[in-house]
C-alpha cells in the first residue's frame, strides 16, 4: 500500500509540475520549438476538448515534456553567462 501511496504522490506531483510550468512558460512557444509532434496541447492544458470532454497529457507525452523542459532549462543556463 505504501509503495502505492508513493508512487501515487510521484504521479501526482509530476502533474502539478506539468500543469503549474505553463504559468511561468509559454505554452505555444515552448510546444513550437522543442514539442512540436504534441497536438492538442492547449487542450490537454486545460483538461478539456472543444466539446467539453476530458483529455490529458498520456504517460509518453509527459515524460517528453519533462526531457524537453531539462533541454529549455539547460539552454538558458547556457544562454545566460
Amino acid at each position: 500500500m505504501a509503495i502505492f501511496l508513493c508512487r501515487s504522490l510521484a504521479a501526482l506531483s509530476e502533474f502539478i509540475l506539468i500543469i503549474m510550468i505553463w504559468n511561468y512558460i509559454k505554452a505555444d512557444t515552448f510546444f513550437k520549438n522543442y514539442l512540436p509532434n504534441i497536438k492538442s496541447y492547449k487542450h490537454k492544458i486545460r483538461g478539456k476538448n472543444g466539446r467539453g470532454n476530458p483529455v490529458e497529457f498520456s504517460n509518453e507525452e509527459k515524460q517528453q515534456i519533462k526531457k524537453a523542459l531539462s533541454r529549455l532549462f539547460k539552454d538558458l543556463g547556457s544562454g545566460i553567462k
